[in-house]
């Protein structure tokens, strides 16, 4: 059975749950070394993953590898400042995802003429409903007067404005070649800007057995993640697949945050309103693809 007979939407499920533990764990790693370190690791385990994979059931080389390779170094810069601001707060950094998830769904209505989801009967009024209710999700977590850092700030502007733009480049990139074939190549251009960045730094490229076998399951998770949702994507929108796994990120983020973090002093009712939102928007996905 291959990955593209899954129903997206279990894909998308599994490729939240994958990401929160990928997220957590570096996370931690981060509070020990730098970000360079900490990707590096993570790149080289999932290329080697995804490697694998490809030699199994495809290892065929497209014409346009070369684009993978390249939007995958411009990925792993983005990931590096994502992973800064991590090291700032969890929960705060992951609940702002939904502006550049909201982003990339307004650029793939208009570039990819995805708006027409919209008029679509109840399905559509459905998915129109969930859409108009992320923006309220944000608004029940931002909280103006907690705002960290300029530096915090900045970092955020930069990656989700990324975002943004990676959601349409990569719906473009599945519908021409397969997802696994796009990772292999991509992970290739993360893991040489992220080594070169090591070196050229002078990081220590070893650090420990401990930070190592971390590195190497959350290189797992992170691979098969971004695996299950690149598949999803193929199988569905841009709009479908953004507005199921947002919200589903954001529960299962501030849980982590929470429990692994013991960032629970954050929490407010007006926090917990907005998971609750956020559960709503995941039924209305669900319901509306039905």
């Amino acid at each position: 059975m291959s990955l593209s007979q899954i129903p997206w939407q279990v894909l998308i499920i599994l490729s939240g749950l994958l990401t929160t533990v990928s997220i957590s764990i570096n996370k931690h790693q981060a509070r020990r070394v730098s970000a360079l370190q900490v990707l590096g690791y993570k790149y080289l385990i999932n290329w080697l993953v995804i490697g694998t994979l490809w030699w199994i059931f495809n290892s065929q080389v497209p014409g346009n590898w070369w684009m993978f390779y390249l939007y995958g170094m411009v990925v792993a810069m983005a990931v590096a400042v994502y992973t800064k601001a991590l090291r700032i707060s969890m929960s705060q950094t992951v609940l702002t995802d939904p502006i550049g998830q909201l982003m990339g769904i307004v650029l793939a209505l208009i570039v990819l003429s995805e708006w027409q989801l919209f008029a679509a009967g109840i399905g559509g009024i459905k998915l129109l409903t969930a859409l108009l209710l992320m923006p309220l999700t944000f608004w029940l977590f931002y909280e103006p007067k907690s705002a960290h850092s300029k530096q915090w700030i900045k970092l955020i502007l930069i990656f989700v404005m990324c975002m943004a733009v990676f959601k349409v480049v990569v719906k473009i990139f599945v519908n021409s070649a397969p997802a696994v074939t796009v990772l292999f190549f991509q992970y290739f251009g993360s893991m040489t800007i992220s080594w070169v960045g090591i070196l050229t730094k002078k990081r220590a490229v070893w650090i420990d057995k401990q930070f190592a076998i971390t590195g190497f399951i959350q290189g797992i998770a992170g691979s098969l993640a971004i695996l299950f949702l690149y598949t999803a994507l193929k199988l569905a929108t841009v709009t479908q697949t953004t507005l199921l796994r947002t919200p589903l990120i954001v529960i299962l983020g501030t849980l982590s945050g929470l429990l692994g973090f013991k960032e629970i002093k954050n929490m407010t009712r007006k926090k917990w309103l907005g998971t609750g939102v956020a559960g709503i928007i995941m039924i209305l996905v669900l319901a509306a693809n039905r």
